[in-house]
């Protein structure tokens, strides 16, 4: 039972660690042109601090990921010989706190960086106080 469940954490973690590596791509090589009187102005990541926030948060996600799959691999691989200590409570629930951590960080570089998107585009409108 023990094997089945690291090999689903692992593929879990091979999962996110992948969409996190996309995601890092698809922000970093996106550019966009637009022509502003005859003059042609390429935007990119780097313009917008938050987008560029978001790749590296993302970047760091898919490394973080890459070593708890290392790990995960390693538990299972190790758990095959009798002679292997268990994991200890300690660990687990480090492990725990560090996949909350990340998981927030990451949701709240993506909604800042939405914002900041959303705001580039459609500007900010006064707010009247009627």
């Amino acid at each position: 039972m023990g094997n089945k469940v690291r090999i689903g954490e692992g593929i879990l973690r091979l999962i996110s660690m992948v969409l996190a590596t996309m995601t890092a791509l698809v922000i970093g090589l996106s550019t966009q042109t637009k022509t502003v009187f005859f003059i042609e102005k390429k935007a990119t990541a780097k313009d917008l601090q938050p987008l560029w926030i978001a790749i590296i948060v993302a970047s760091v996600l898919a490394g973080y990921q890459l070593i708890q799959l290392c790990k995960c691999l390693a538990s299972t691989w190790l758990s095959l010989s009798e002679t292997t200590c268990k994991c200890t409570l300690l660990l687990a629930w480090l492990s725990l706190f560090l996949d909350q951590g990340t998981t927030y960080l990451m949701f709240a570089s993506t909604v800042a960086a939405t914002q900041a998107s959303m705001i580039a585009v459609t500007g900010v409108k006064p707010i009247s106080m009627d």
